[in-house]
């Protein structure tokens, strides 16, 4: 389920699927083109780890950043 989206248009979502609700990033520029989990990356196992993420300045800005590819 979509909850919300990154600075530069990635879609932010919870997968409702893992017991957990593990939090992915989904690639906006190839959204299209592909299946969600092959553009997604996990950024997070809980919502709590994103709160966490969040306060201490570690949770990645968007799906790049996520990947470590620099562009």
């Amino acid at each position: 389920m979509f909850i919300g989206a990154c600075q530069n248009g990635d879609l932010i979502a919870i997968d409702m699927l893992d017991a957990e609700k593990s939090i992915w990033y989904l690639d906006h520029e190839n959204m299209e083109f592909r299946v969600q989990r092959e553009f997604g990356i996990r950024v997070a196992a809980t919502v709590e780890e994103v709160v966490e993420g969040l306060a201490e300045g570690t949770l990645p800005c968007d799906y790049y950043h996520a990947t470590g590819d620099d562009f």
